[in-house]
């Protein structure tokens, strides 16, 4: 068992019992009397506060209602109000996800209304909802934000609340002097302000405290005052978490039929308001005591009650609990195989609920504190089952000790592997990475290579080739305008300067594609504009050409002449294969991105089967190089459509 803590909500100061609900009934008929307005919305508030303790189910549609109304109407108070008590009723019922989330969305609701008081509350809220998910951190700081706020109202009335919440997260935090220090002046605050309801639970919070330091003389007179305002407020739930404390006082003391009467108390008052986890630990404190008087049969009961309780509500710690109870119990009647099982399940549920936990908590937590953390839960849970197993029977030490010692190993080499694989991983990673890197220098070597060749090609052509043909035809030409030369011969002479006109104008051609002149002198936009209008003047087919961004920007030659090959590789595949008669070109040029887009209407193929040709290769490996993405749609008859996205060029 665990000692059990009152959660006091802000504005959750309405005192709500069972003998309320005519009050409640009637409060519900004036509201069916008026439109929907402000007050409407306020009086179904009243009534579902009034409600809550003896129907929850009934005080959640009526809370919905009044939210939905709230909503519709823009009353902000009942907005505001409606999400914390909706929140409160998920708290009562260990829903604390949603609770959660409802006041976060409370927070976003104040804020937008500039209201400072209720952002405080909120932020308060909010700490007690990550304070019931063991989100101790973000709970203090929430918690500290909230007081910060709520601190320039001097409203003793939430102070209290405030200040008696710290000391809980304190004391969940292991900081027994600042626990006891904010404790201390909840309880003078609620004592001033004759708050029972407040003095109650502040009480409670301050008992806990000493009571988790063995302080049974400092804690137990705080729980018996507490016992006695309990239940002049007739508040069942808080009845019930008092004499559970009183209850685990008694099975310290290891006086199992005192703690049976306040646990036979405590499980009445739990289910009479539907506090399944109270109901849970109440059970499992009850099947205790059998086990310690030998009732056998009665303890397998009550324990197999709670364990199902426990998995119906997914309250882990106490399915953990149960379950190694129940090992305990085969123990203690010669089941070893049954108890060593259960324990086996009760370590796979801590498992799950420890990795649950780190997955939640590794964005604010370093690797460090959450193994830390766990090993601490574990040791924790570990020494519990041991006190467990020392007071069934004498003879099971050895075992119990073999089988906590083989758990704690089997963590340790959990972790151990854990931690090899994560670090194989990140090695791996790398190697892909360093393998990728080289897979690009090579590429670009390649690439810088043929570039290179290229252009001393291009130049050995067009200042070697070319001026060697340009002489010879200036010769025939001198040749062919002297008047010595028959006529029989002018015919030959001009079919050979036609020839050459030829030649020379083909050499052009050749020169211009392996290094763009225009590329050179006037960048990538003019050079694709100037290969479009070239094809389409050939006739080959009709090439459109289109840019956004380009003019006038300037980018690296390797990247310009790379992405001038791809798109100059496209349109020779699409002239060669796709039978098209249209295509289009598009260049798009975006902060941090260029796009480049070529289409035709040609005949397509299927991407999935096609095998991929020495063209379509080099276009990904050019890609490749500048660590940009292809993506290439087609289907037969339907012409293709390539996209290609570079990060950062130019």
């Amino acid at each position: 068992m665990r000692f059990s803590l009152l959660i006091l909500l802000a504005l959750a100061t309405v005192l709500r019992t069972g003998a309320q609900t005519p009050v409640a009934d009637s409060l519900l008929r004036k509201a069916e009397a008026l439109k929907k307005d402000s007050n409407r919305v306020n009086y179904l508030l009243a009534a579902a506060k009034l409600v809550a303790p003896a129907d929850q189910l009934r005080a959640r549609k009526i809370f919905n209602q009044s939210l939905a109304e709230s909503i519709e109407i823009g009353y902000y108070p009942g907005h505001f109000n409606s999400l914390v008590e909706l929140a409160d009723l998920f708290h009562t019922t260990n829903q604390l996800d949603s609770a959660l989330l409802l006041h976060e969305q409370s927070l976003r609701v104040a804020e937008g209304q500039g209201d400072s008081l209720n952002i405080g509350m909120a932020l308060f809220n909010i700490s007690i909802g990550y304070r019931g998910l063991s989100s101790f951190e973000k709970a203090l700081d929430y918690s500290l934000r909230g007081r910060r706020i709520l601190e320039k109202y001097g409203k003793k009335e939430i102070l209290v609340q405030v200040n008696d919440a710290l000391c809980n997260l304190y004391q969940l935090r292991g900081e027994k002097t600042r626990a006891i220090e904010f404790g201390n002046l909840a309880v003078k605050q609620a004592r001033e302000l004759k708050q029972d309801y407040f003095l109650t639970s502040a009480l409670v919070s301050l008992a806990t405290v000493y009571l988790t330091s063995d302080d049974q003389a400092a804690g137990k007179p705080l729980l018996q005052e507490a016992l006695t305002l309990a239940k002049k407020l007739e508040n069942p739930r808080v009845m019930a978490a008092v004499l559970s404390n009183l209850a685990e006082i008694e099975r310290m003391n290891h006086n199992f039929s005192a703690m049976s009467v306040y646990i036979m108390q405590s499980l009445g008052l739990a289910r009479q308001t539907g506090a399944k986890d109270m109901e849970c630990s109440a059970l499992r404190a009850l099947a205790i005591a059998a086990l310690q008087g030998k009732d056998y049969s009665r303890a397998k009961q009550l324990a197999t009650e709670a364990r199902q309780i426990s998995m119906e509500y997914d309250l882990k710690l106490e399915q953990i609990s149960c379950t190694r109870l129940l090992s305990s119990i085969a123990y203690a009647t010669q089941q070893p195989a049954l108890g060593y099982e259960l324990d086996d399940l009760s370590n796979t549920i801590l498992d799950s609920a420890l990795t649950d936990l780190m997955s939640k908590q590794s964005a604010e937590l370093d690797k460090k504190y959450e193994t830390e953390k766990k090993v601490s839960t574990i040791q924790r849970l570990e020494a519990e089952q041991k006190v467990q197993a020392l007071t069934i029977r004498q003879k099971n030490l050895v075992n119990s000790i073999f089988i906590g010692a083989a758990i704690i190993l089997a963590l340790v080499a959990l972790l151990i592997y854990r931690n090899y694989r994560q670090k194989q991983k990140l090695q791996q990673q790398r190697i892909r990475e360093l393998e990728t890197e080289n897979q690009l220098a090579s590429a670009e070597a390649i690439l810088q290579g043929e570039e290179r060749e290229r252009t001393r090609l291009s130049k050995d052509l067009h200042d070697g080739l070319g001026g060697m043909l340009s002489g010879i035809r200036h010769t025939l030409a001198g040749v062919g305008q002297s008047q010595s030369v028959p006529d029989a011969a002018m015919g030959t002479i001009t079919r050979s300067i036609g020839m050459l006109d030829s030649s020379i104008t083909e050499m052009r051609r050749l020169a211009h594609n392996l290094m763009p002149d225009a590329l050179i002198r006037f960048g990538l936009d003019t050079a694709l504009r100037d290969f479009c209008h070239d094809i389409n003047k050939s006739g080959a087919l009709a090439v459109s050409y289109q840019s956004v961004g380009l003019a006038g920007l300037e980018i690296a030659g390797n990247t310009s002449v790379t992405i001038y090959r791809i798109v100059q590789e496209l349109v020779n595949n699409i002239m060669k294969h796709a039978a098209a008669k249209t295509a289009l070109v598009q260049v798009t040029k975006i902060p941090g991105q260029m796009t480049i887009t070529v289409e035709d209407d040609g005949k397509g193929f299927d991407t999935g089967s096609a095998a991929s040709g020495i063209g379509l290769e080099n276009i990904r490996s050019r890609v490749s190089y500048l660590r940009g993405k292809l993506d290439i749609e087609s289907t037969p008859g339907s012409g293709t459509s390539v996209y290609i996205i570079v990060e950062d060029a130019g």
